[in-house]
């Protein structure tokens, strides 16, 4: 442990060389100063804060930089950037950027790159390590993009000289350990350091850490309303387009595009019922065998979903619109009984995300399987009440992927109580929490 003056002395003679500060020992240190009680890693970044002007490269030939196309990689990950339009605010390049420490051997991978669409930024993407702290993480970023050659990448990629901005980023996985809230003071030295932590999901889209600061969108209001007038002539298949399932801001008005989005369709609530009349299938499955490892097949193996009813033998598998075939059969539970004030009837189903959609693409998914059922059909099928009432739930992921989603949830709120569509959040057992 360290007093104050102890700590300071540290990072005091760390910045000699302060592009191998993340190497210390003493940055990984925890906990408070002995004496002020403070902490250490804020008595930290205070220090870097107010020794900006400092952080300079000791000594560049130490430093070799390979250039490679990104596109010769095998690696999936890689490929999926390179097809997409858009990732972290700018156009992918098939650019490969790995620096080399000629000393140790030690290098730093950043295994694509991106040109900011206001194109004063070029941001450098590696895969962060989950086990580095976050103060440790943000100097070993700021190491890689600062040893790099910056006249060699700028003449690969046929840039002026000094134009560009370098932005290291690490990106998280889904199911990493960051939270979407840090510490402001960190915060403010990453982004004064031109270095972020993004945390994967949906694929190869990207969310910042840094809760305070959202990606913009591609599209723009107006973009986005003209493709919502073009493919609402099909509103079946709304939810598989790509714009519904991102959780960007619009490029000019900083809207959520959820918000966009719900509000165009609010407004134009007919063509809600212009949808055809859906494929589906229904088939029988013993439950029996169940592994029980997913919130689905939890529920599968017990008689009943409180407080959904019991649980019919019977699956319903949607055809989906897209033409990739049918989806996996889901649940269907039923609720019924007498009451003083009437009788009820109603059938419900859970359908879960696919890895791929946003919160509005899930609620949309699941409003036009309700709207093209054939409920006739079913309760003649199922032997039902005439009068019974068909719904449909959203079943959230496990967190930490969970906040994500419900980061819309305020968008959407008026969407999905008039479509009817509601949330389920497995907990405590295999009761459904709505």
């Amino acid at each position: 442990m360290y007093t104050e003056k102890e700590w300071m002395a540290a990072l005091e003679a760390g910045m000699a060389a302060p592009e191998l500060l993340y190497k210390k020992e003493y940055i990984r240190e925890k906990g408070i100063c002995t004496d002020s009680g403070r902490s250490l890693e804020a008595e930290a970044v205070s220090f870097l804060l107010a020794h900006l002007q400092d952080m300079k490269v000791s000594c560049r030939e130490n430093y070799e930089t390979v250039l490679r196309r990104a596109s010769e990689t095998e690696d999936e990950a890689v490929q999926e950037i390179l097809k997409q339009k858009q990732f972290f605010r700018g156009t992918p390049v098939d650019l490969r950027v790995t620096v080399r420490n000629r000393a140790s051997g030690e290098e730093t991978d950043f295994f694509a790159a991106s040109i900011d669409t206001a194109g004063d930024r070029i941001c450098f993407f590696t895969k962060a390590d989950a086990d580095m702290l976050p103060l440790e993480r943000i100097l070993y970023l700021w190491a890689g993009k600062e040893t790099m050659n910056r006249e060699a990448v700028e003449k690969a990629l046929g840039l002026p000289a000094g134009k560009f901005r370098f932005a290291a980023v690490g990106i998280c996985r889904e199911d990493g350990k960051e939270t979407l809230v840090g510490n402001p003071l960190r915060q403010r030295l990453s982004a004064l350091l031109s270095v972020f932590t993004v945390k994967l999901f949906h694929g190869w889209h990207v969310l910042p850490v840094n809760g305070g600061s959202f990606l913009p969108g591609e599209l723009t209001r107006s973009e986005i309303l003209a493709r919502l007038e073009e493919d609402g002539e099909h509103p079946e298949t709304l939810y598989t387009k790509d714009y519904i399932n991102r959780f960007g801001l619009t490029a000019d008005t900083r809207e959520p595009y959820a918000r966009v989005i719900s509000e165009w369709l609010l407004a134009h609530r007919e063509i809600w019922i212009t949808a055809p009349v859906g494929k589906y299938r229904l088939t029988e499955e013993p439950t029996a065998e169940v592994s029980g490892e997913v919130p689905e097949e939890k529920a599968a193996a017990q008689d009943s979903l409180p407080p959904f009813g019991r649980l019919l033998r019977e699956r319903i598998a949607f055809s989906e619109p897209s033409g990739d075939g049918e989806g996996k059969p889901v649940l269907l539970f039923h609720d019924g009984r007498s009451l003083p004030q009437g009788d009820y009837s109603i059938v419900r189903w859970m359908e879960e995300g696919n890895g791929t959609e946003s919160l509005l693409g899930m609620l949309l998914r699941v409003f036009f399987h309700k709207v093209t059922l054939d409920q006739e059909m079913l309760i003649e099928r199922l032997h039902l009440s005439p009068d019974t009432l068909f719904e449909g739930r959203i079943v959230l992921p496990e967190q930490p992927g969970r906040d994500i989603f419900l980061r819309d949830l305020p968008e959407l709120e008026e969407l999905m109580r008039d479509m009817g569509i509601g949330l389920v959040l497995p907990e405590y057992g295999y009761e459904a929490f709505l």
